[in-house]
């Protein structure tokens, strides 16, 4: 069976002596067949983070001219006033449309390799061989690190232009695409491009996750001279084996990546044309894109089964869904792996995120089509757009479910993801399943749903049990009968059996419900379905029956339940379960009241003067009522307001993945999850220093005891006032805080600040937060939560020791009283101060 690969990556840092080339593993090929380092068949299914690293004019203007990525910089910098705002929002773009969550999404997709196109301009600049693309390269690879993906490294755009296309950066050519407008095979070109990945493969001859080095995109040599394209191949693997032997050289076939007749050496006419007739790398991988009917790629893997080495398809799309799908399945039932054409596009459909352009952006485009007054005054506004709006998960994204289901990979529930419960599994993100079938529905949320059900059809799912208890089981149906029934299934023992009414359609949907016990752990989760005709669009497994968790696609997990663990949860009834609830939550009442009397005792010691009429007593709620309190009884420490995607494989993960493996397209739109651009040094004086809080500001009843580790309990902390600044070292609450020079440093994974905040803006909810950082490492995080709801997460640039602002929006403040909690999840920077700002914009 083919599976993904098993292979604990390892760093960099860790392969510096020469006696770890010989230990450490990488992906390899045997005949036909590309090996995971643990000699298992591996099979890829990747895909193209395409306009990322080469801007494609058609992706970034919403339309088909021919537009090289210097042209578009061109126009830009027009746009813009100047060069350098142009290549700041180059800069910004790269740093943000690839980013750690991009990467954890593809992998909950099931996908197990980006492959990254990449200008030769990255690595060359004004003569020389520079350095400036391993930033980029650095970041995904680490990224992929976290979530056990493989890289493959795609020189799109190569010195002297290899094609006539515009996605080549070919400046001279045009719509008509001219050959004689390529010269990679003139001069020296094939030379640099050999001494470029020569300094390439010497940065990373050590690093697994990077599993190939993919020569030249879609060559088109000028005509007659198709035949030396071989030789050029083995020119540039020469060049790369003179420092690295680990890792595999990927040709691509002539014409566009099609024609592998150019670089057949067994056949007689390209041996005799080339001089080469023998095998010239012994880790050798061929590669064919196509764009057209798949009945026009059918049959090209029969030269490689020849020669003996393997074969997959690089690029592909831009095509109807059946059409797409049938080169899919064929790339699986014959080919080593598939990487279609493109993760996520401005503006155009057939990918699986379309990223709309927003007013400002629609202006510039407006000025580059049609020329007028430069808008330069649209920079910054373009700049907050290339650091928030393309980054996966904004709101204005639009998700294409048929594109998924026409490239979704094929992966065992071995290899398979576990959602975290309590949580919601949408049906069709199954692992294994029988006689089951994915259509569109019309419940609330959208998306699919699973259908055409026959007796003892199934679907199977790995869940990762929080806590062993009873929980609520909620599925969502739809049935034009009153006979299907849904037996649950843990590790293959059943544990409750549902039966489906009649809800008088196919998409009228209802919702049904049962309790069942489950223990903690990761489990197999089997729905069997012994009668079907139903629909079934998700199941949920709550803590509080009519509680659906709504899942997060930042992984920051369910709310905390305000409610303790149930007793004997394997005989509690419906009844009795909704009566502890009711009882669990009078009692947290009443607790919380005495402890309000406690502290006005307290404050009465203290001569603290008491509240002042104008901001609101905080509410108890009716116990008549039992509600989620919003100050529950315990706010998870140590990362715990998250639970970790569990993978049952040997991919040693850096920080926790934060998304359950499941479908983007009934996920919440708003959940920002944000890698920020840093900002450049901001005047401390612009932010109003919060020194020395109030003493005459409210107390509110605190959720809960914190250690304190000689700081004030934030049980009596005054409130401090937002928006402002406050300093890191003003917290009334910590976990491993040092605190040097007014700075808080040396923080660890875990560690974690605490704040009594009054959000004094009535009625506004959105924020912008901000931090300032420094940081040595790409790997830290900040996770913001208030009253123990994660709100924010923000991984933390690498600023090569100098400080920066990094900022994102926040939504969902509301005014009041709040304890926030900044947790550091991933550490290994150093925290100034933090800002709160009304309204969606960076801070003054």
């Amino acid at each position: 069976l083919r599976s993904l690969a098993t292979l604990s990556f390892l760093s960099l840092s860790s392969l510096s002596s020469s006696s770890s080339v010989v230990e450490a593993q990488y992906v390899s090929v045997s005949g036909t067949k590309i090996l995971d380092p643990n000699g298992d068949e591996l099979y890829f299914s990747g895909i193209n983070l395409g306009n990322w690293l080469v801007w494609e004019g058609y992706l970034m203007m919403g339309d088909f001219n021919y537009r090289t990525h210097t042209g578009f910089f061109n126009s830009i910098s027009q746009a813009f006033g100047g060069d350098d705002k142009a290549a700041e929002f180059e800069y910004t773009w790269r740093l943000n449309y690839v980013d750690e969550k991009a990467i954890s999404d593809l992998k909950n997709l099931g996908f197990n390799s980006v492959r990254v196109p990449f200008n030769f301009k990255l690595f060359y600049q004004n003569g020389m061989i520079v350095n400036n693309g391993f930033e980029f390269f650095d970041r995904v690879i680490e990224f992929c690190r976290m979530h056990g993906m493989y890289v493959l490294l795609d020189m799109h755009g190569a010195p002297g232009y290899q094609n006539p296309g515009d996605h080549a950066d070919n400046v001279d050519s045009n719509a008509n695409q001219p050959r004689d407008t390529v010269k990679f095979w003139d001069g020296d070109n094939v030379s640099l491009a050999a001494s470029i990945w020569r300094h390439i493969a010497n940065y990373y001859k050590n690093e697994p996750v990077v599993w190939g080095y993919d020569l030249i995109n879609e060559p088109v040599p000028q005509s007659g001279r198709e035949y030396e394209l071989l030789q050029s191949y083995i020119t540039m693997a020469n060049a790369i084996r003179e420092v690295d032997n680990n890792h595999i050289i990927v040709a691509e076939g002539s014409w566009w990546g099609s024609d592998l007749t150019k670089i057949d050496w067994m056949d007689s006419f390209t041996a005799q044309q080339t001089g080469v007739s023998a095998q010239w790398d012994d880790k050798l991988v061929y590669q064919i894109h196509h764009y057209g009917p798949a009945s026009g790629t059918y049959g090209r893997e029969e030269i490689t089964q020849k020669l003996g080495i393997p074969i997959f398809i690089g690029e592909y799309g831009e095509t109807d869904e059946t059409n797409l799908l049938a080169i899919t399945d064929w790339a699986k039932s014959t080919l080593v792996g598939y990487f279609p054409w493109s993760f996520k596009k401005m503006s155009h459909d057939k990918c699986l995120w379309t990223i709309p352009p927003d007013t400002a952006y629609n202006q510039v485009k407006s000025f580059i089509n049609n020329g007028g007054t430069p808008p330069t005054h649209l920079y910054e506004d373009m700049i907050r757009f290339a650091t928030i709006n393309i980054k996966n998960g904004h709101s204005s994204h639009s998700w294409h479910q048929g594109f998924y289901n026409s490239i979704k990979p094929t992966i065992t529930c071995a290899e398979s993801s576990a959602f975290v419960i309590p949580g919601l599994v949408q049906a069709e993100d199954y692992c294994d399943q029988y006689g089951t079938q994915i259509e569109s529905t019309t419940d609330t949320g959208g998306g699919s749903n699973i259908g055409f059900l026959d007796p003892n059809d199934f679907t199977e799912y790995n869940i990762n049990v929080s806590e062993a208890r009873t929980y609520a089981l909620e599925a969502r149906v739809a049935s034009q009968y009153n006979s299907g029934q849904i037996d649950v299934q843990i590790d293959g023992a059943s544990v409750g059996l549902m039966n489906v009414p009649n809800t008088n359609g196919w998409q009228s949907w209802t919702t049904i419900s049962t309790l069942v016990a489950l223990p903690e752990g990761v489990h197999s989760f089997k729905l069997v379905y012994p009668n079907g005709n139903f629909n079934l669009n998700w199941v949920s497994l709550s803590t509080l029956l009519g509680g659906v968790p709504t899942n997060s696609p930042t992984g920051s997990g369910p709310t905390p339940s305000p409610f303790p663990p149930l007793t004997n949860a394997p005989t509690i009834t419906p009844t009795e379960y909704m009566t502890s609830q009711l009882d669990s939550c009078l009692a947290t009442n009443a607790e919380l009241q005495a402890r309000i009397e406690e502290l006005e005792g307290r404050l009465a010691e203290c001569e603290i003067t008491s509240a002042p009429s104008a901001v609101p007593t905080p509410t108890m709620g009716n116990p008549s009522t039992p509600t989620p309190s919003k100050n529950p009884t315990s706010l998870p420490t140590k990362g715990a307001s998250y639970s970790p995607t569990v993978r049952p494989s040997s991919f040693p993960s850096k920080m926790p993945s934060k998304m359950p493996s499941k479908m983007p397209s009934k996920m919440p739109s708003n959940a920002p999850s944000m890698i920020p651009t840093p900002l450049p040094a901001s005047d401390p004086s612009a932010f109003p220093t919060i020194s020395s809080p109030s003493p005459t500001l409210p107390l509110s009843p605190p959720p809960t005891q914190f250690p304190t580790s000689g700081s004030p309990d934030c049980a009596v902390a005054a409130y401090l006032p937002i928006p402002g600044k406050i300093e890191a070292e003003s917290y009334c609450s910590m976990q491993g805080i040092i605190v040097s020079s007014g700075v808080v440093t040396q923080i660890s994974n875990g560690d974690y600040l605490e704040f009594n905040i009054n959000f004094t803006s009535s009625g506004s909810s959105a924020y912008t937060f901000a931090a300032r950082v420094n940081s040595s490492t790409y790997s830290g995080q900040i996770n913001l939560q208030v009253d123990g709801v994660s709100k924010l997460w923000l991984s933390v640039p690498h600023t090569n020791g100098s400080w920066n602002t990094i900022y994102a929006n926040v939504h969902g403040l509301a005014s009041g009283l709040h304890r926030v909690r900044v947790t550091m999840p991933q550490g290994g920077f150093d925290v100034d101060w933090i800002h709160f700002n009304v309204g969606t914009n960076k801070p003054p």
